[in-house]
């Protein structure tokens, strides 16, 4: 039989679990909405623009270990510690396209080829991307008629507008998990 954990330790493991919840309602929220706005964007109007910049962008997430050299040496006298970096590089692409368009006279400048995109690790996706809207080519801009600055090249949904709702299900899952489980297990000491 699982005890829970004594003392102040035991304490933490319903805040991770809320804290997942919590993360896990944003998630669902923000994400909802780019799935709401991306089905909106389906009927919004449509104007010529012009592409300005057309890129791929590499974003990278450097993770480090320090690794103690000295960790075996086993000395009386005063040892200084000396670390050695190991770094790894890794990161996820993204075609960084910028485009120009006007509405009613009021020129604007737009970031969005989808709603809800994610970076990819593959480079290809953004190469693609960056092929299919050249710089200075000329694009189909579709706006948001309540708020011209809001825009994207290809409306409706795609299968990124579902990224950050599924995160976040997983988020409350796991949080309400963790809940339950921590209370059964409060509970069996009172039973017994």
């Amino acid at each position: 039989m699982i005890r829970p954990p004594t003392g102040s330790g035991g304490c933490m493991l319903p805040l991770i679990g809320y804290m997942f919840m919590l993360f896990g309602v944003v998630l669902t929220s923000v994400g909802g909405f780019n799935v709401i706005q991306a089905r909106a964007s389906a009927a919004w109007p449509m104007v010529p623009g012009t592409v300005l910049t057309s890129t791929v962008e590499k974003t990278k997430s450097k993770s480090t270990r320090n690794v103690d050299r000295n960790r075996k040496r086993r000395s009386r006298s005063p040892v200084t510690i000396s670390t050695e970096d190991r770094s790894k590089t890794s990161g996820s692409y993204r075609a960084a396209i910028t485009y120009g368009y006007t509405v009613e006279g009021v020129e604007h400048v737009g970031k969005r080829i989808v709603i809800g995109a994610v970076s990819s690790k593959k480079k290809a996706r953004a190469e693609e991307l960056v092929g299919r809207y050249p710089e200075g080519g000329e694009v189909e801009v579709h706006y948001d008629p309540e708020d011209p600055g809001s825009s994207v090249l290809e409306p409706g949904v795609h299968g990124g507008a579902y990224f950050l709702p599924a995160l976040g299900l997983i988020f409350l899952l796991l949080g309400g998990g963790i809940t339950v489980v921590r209370r059964k297990m409060r509970a069996e000491p009172a039973q017994g």
